[in-house]
């Protein structure tokens, strides 16, 4: 499958048109994982290069989020087309929130924070889009806290 059929089959870009797709898909970096690798680790900061978008074209995937009591916080599996870090993509530092690991052998496209601000200056519906999308997953973030709060629970990072 090419970077733009799968880009079109993620729920995250589903609302872009081809011009737009395109034009993502040619700043996407190929990475092959290997089964235990961990690409993320939750608490530390992103080494340089990592920080941005993960999109998972062949795999499985597993994201674990902790408590700062240790308790677990979630730990689901991510399948193919799921789009990892757009909040990295938007925000002035990368998010540190889980620790993501290979499940499986993996393929996957990243979308490197520079090359996402290079993109956008000559694409502002992209921009927009994906600033529009960050804003709502954050505002889902938020809604979890409040009810984690409202339920006497640690909020989980995520």
């Amino acid at each position: 499958m090419n970077a733009v059929d799968l880009l079109r089959r993620s729920a995250l870009f589903q609302a872009f048109g081809y011009g737009e797709l395109a034009s993502l898909a040619r700043e996407l970096e190929p990475l092959q994982v290997a089964p235990g690798a961990v690409l993320l680790t939750q608490g530390e900061a992103v080494r340089a290069g990592g920080a941005g978008l993960f999109l998972l074209a062949e795999g499985q995937l597993r994201l674990r989020v902790e408590r700062a009591d240790g308790t677990v916080g979630v730990d689901q599996r991510l399948d193919p087309v799921q789009a990892i870090g757009l909040l990295a993509l938007v925000r002035a530092e990368p998010r540190r929130a889980g620790t993501l690991t290979a499940v499986t052998a993996c393929q996957l496209l990243h979308l490197p924070r520079d090359r996402w601000q290079r993109l956008v200056g000559g694409h502002d519906d992209l921009a927009f889009g994906l600033q529009l999308l960050a804003a709502r997953q954050l505002a889902a973030d938020l809604r979890r806290t409040e009810a984690a709060l409202r339920a006497g629970l640690e909020p989980a990072a995520g």
